[in-house]
């Protein structure tokens, strides 16, 4: 299943946690288990639903999902974090700690550890 999601980051983390909580273990999300405002919005594609729910606790199953939705939402703007957190309605701080934790880096970009490694 594919959508644009209208909502913010907390919306969609919520969303996620009711339907994974209304599906049996290895049961596929499926409108059904989405709110019916959600399930009639017809915007452009962003993130792609798995047809199966990953494996791992709540928390780690809606992180994968939260990542998913900041790196659509980046690369919607850009990787203009300030726009991205405006549009996700968070602090552009969340969205640098979310790039942080979750290690999502713009394509060909280097991190500080691959530079530290090739000077040594």
């Amino acid at each position: 299943m594919c959508w644009s999601y209208p909502g913010n980051v907390r919306e969609l983390r919520n969303i996620l946690e009711r339907a994974v909580l209304l599906v049996d273990d290895g049961q596929q999300i499926d409108r059904i288990h989405l709110p019916t405002e959600l399930t009639g919005f017809a915007g452009k594609p962003a993130v792609e639903m798995s047809s199966t729910i990953p494996a791992g606790d709540l928390k780690s199953i809606v992180g994968q999902y939260e990542a998913l939705v900041i790196e659509a939402k980046l690369r919607e703007v850009n990787w203009n974090q300030s726009r991205a957190a405006r549009n996700l309605n968070v602090s552009r701080r969340t969205i640098v700690e979310k790039l942080q934790r979750y290690d999502i880096r713009r394509p060909g970009s280097v991190s500080r550890i691959d530079l530290e490694s090739v000077e040594t």
